[in-house]
């Protein structure tokens, strides 16, 4: 019988435990991030695709959809609000919106800095006219110079005016 030197860890528990146990938790960790997390992020994604169609649907139904629009903010990022994917979400539900023949599509235009959010679109409307077929409506950060190239080039329908036509009633003028 050989009597053999055992290795041990600073902490003197031997190698021969520690480093299974280590590789273990690496491996169910690479397993949780590779495999599980993202099964769950695509259920959950699919479940909000499915009731927000559920909801338009139940609005359109109580009201005719000529009496219907829907405001979004697809690149929001307001109290801590964050999606891994809103490009490919927000893609999805506004086309399924034209399904709904929805009088309008309101969507807002990043008014905060995005900056550190790169999976967020800079450009939402001019994305978004692409896809959704009735009247768009524009809003956030516009001043009349501004509104007035989108609707002149076709990006949007209307322009809606908020903190800056509240903080300058003479807007119109």
């Amino acid at each position: 019988m050989t009597d053999r030197k055992k290795t041990r860890s600073p902490r003197g528990v031997p190698l021969g435990i520690v480093m299974p146990a280590l590789a273990s938790v690496l491996l169910f960790t690479i397993a949780v991030f590779a495999f599980v997390l993202p099964h769950f992020e695509a259920s959950i994604l699919t479940a909000k695709r499915e009731m927000l169609r559920e909801l338009t649907e139940a609005v359109c139904n109580a009201w005719s959809s000529d009496h219907v629009g829907i405001r979004l903010s697809p690149s929001g990022v307001f109290n801590d609000i964050r999606d891994s994917q809103p490009v490919e979400q927000f893609d999805y539900l506004i086309d399924q919106l034209n399904d709904f023949d929805l009088v309008y599509l309101h969507l807002m235009e990043p008014w905060m800095p995005i900056d550190d959010f790169p999976q967020y679109l800079r450009q939402v409307t001019a994305h978004y006219r692409k896809i959704f077929k009735n009247t768009i409506i524009s809003n956030g950060g516009f001043d009349q110079a501004k509104g007035e190239a989108f609707v002149s080039v076709g990006i949007s329908d209307l322009v809606a005016y908020g903190i800056k036509f509240l903080a300058n009633p003479d807007l119109p003028e």
